[in-house]
């Protein structure tokens, strides 16, 4: 049998490759959080680390991406509206 695969997975090792935080950022966050739905957990991960990294280095377009795409994988790929929005207000 073959491995289903997500461009979520791509995503991972580029975002896992990059040499900086500023690359890591721009890896994660260059492309919207439609592109990877159907592998919600490991993008919400991902997200996670990049909301950590965004904090650590003050860059706060990365920071409110963080919180803004976990909404939308909780609104539109998890169905979980009440979580989404929790996320947003967060903002």
């Amino acid at each position: 049998t073959f491995a289903q695969f997500h461009p979520a997975d791509s995503l991972e090792v580029a975002f896992n490759g990059a040499t900086t935080d500023t690359a890591k950022l721009s890896i994660l966050f260059n492309d919207t959080p439609f592109e990877y739905l159907g592998d919600s957990d490991k993008m919400l991960s991902l997200y996670q680390q990049g909301s950590d990294i965004a904090k650590r280095v003050n860059d706060k377009t990365s920071y409110m991406k963080s919180i803004y795409y976990p909404a939308m994988i909780y609104i539109y790929d998890k169905s979980d509206e009440g979580t989404g929005f929790q996320w947003l207000q967060k903002s």
